[in-house]
């Protein structure tokens, strides 16, 4: 998974990334809004948009897509999240 031009691989590595997320969303109020979803056999995307508020005022707003691959025990094997921000001047 890449976040900010990083790649998270590992268990570990995906906990500790995932702890620094959650310590971001206890922070803001969210607006999801999904997109849509395509799914295949061993795939499944989900796109959409979020605004992240703080204050009152708009923090950051980004498009997304999240890409689950799945192994043959329907496991998720692999996680591909891709995001455009932008941040209010």
């Amino acid at each position: 998974m890449y976040e900010e031009a990083d790649f998270v691989e590992g268990k570990q590595a995906f906990v500790e990334f995932s702890e620094k997320v959650g310590v971001y969303f206890r922070s803001v109020t969210t607006k999801f809004e999904v997109d849509g979803v395509i799914e295949t056999e061993n795939k499944i995307a989900i796109y959409g948009r979020a605004e992240f508020i703080r204050d009152g005022k708009t923090a950051n707003k980004v498009n997304s897509c999240d890409v689950y691959e799945f192994d043959a025990d329907g496991k998720v094997s692999k996680v591909h999240s891709y995001c455009n921000s932008k941040r209010p001047n």
